[in-house]
């Protein structure tokens, strides 16, 4: 497994997508301090996240991995939910990464 899919990580897949298949596309968070600023990272902030000394982290859109179904994140799995509006930057972090234009409404 990939050192990145170690991590605590964001879903990056949507709700369909994860109910039919056997993986998930997960991002993984980094500290803040480290990588911060670029088209592919998102900025979350230690009062989104409920973990136990939590510092401010960044989504990680370029570091992409895929979990199988052993480590299938699930409800229980869940330890928060990031608002609407940060999942939006998230898409916006994924289509940067991967050079691809937002899907026309």
């Amino acid at each position: 497994m990939p050192a990145a899919c170690a991590r605590p990580r964001v879903v990056a897949r949507n709700d369909r997508g994860n109910g039919a298949c056997a993986t998930t596309i997960v991002a993984p968070l980094q500290n803040a301090r480290r990588v911060r600023g670029y088209p592919e990272t998102v900025f979350v902030s230690a009062d989104e996240l409920p973990f136990a000394r939590s510092i401010d982290c960044v989504v990680q859109c370029g570091e992409l991995c895929t979990i199988d179904g052993e480590l299938r994140i699930d409800a229980a799995g869940v330890l928060c939910r990031l608002s609407t509006d940060r999942m939006a930057e998230v898409d916006a972090a994924l289509a940067a990464s991967l050079a691809i234009k937002a899907a026309r409404s």
